[in-house]
């Protein structure tokens, strides 16, 4: 699988504009877009990782985070990631 086409599991909504039909939102864009939550095990790595810099850290901390080196980034990363291999998992289970 090279062509984005293929790889990406074609148009989620195909329609035709008399030259093509494939452009637009592909299905790994749309499984992404409907992934669950990141569950908890998922975003376990970062949990762990704030907990060690800043003892007695209470998840969700927010007032805490904000001040965290990096931290609401490595979360929000760790959150994309999940989206993305979700939507991988489901196109290899269609098998697209």
């Amino acid at each position: 699988m090279t062509d984005k086409t293929t790889e990406w599991g074609g148009s989620a909504f195909p329609v035709s504009n008399g030259e093509e039909t494939d452009f637009g939102m592909h299905l790994r864009d749309h499984f992404a877009a409907h992934a669950p939550d990141a569950p908890s095990w998922w975003m376990a790595v970062i949990e762990d990782e704030i907990r060690a810099a800043k003892p007695g850290y209470q998840a969700p901390d927010i007032a805490w985070l904000e001040f965290a080196d990096g931290a609401i980034k490595r979360r929000l990363e760790k959150m994309a990631q999940w989206r993305w291999a979700y939507a991988d998992a489901m196109l290899a289970e269609r098998g697209a």
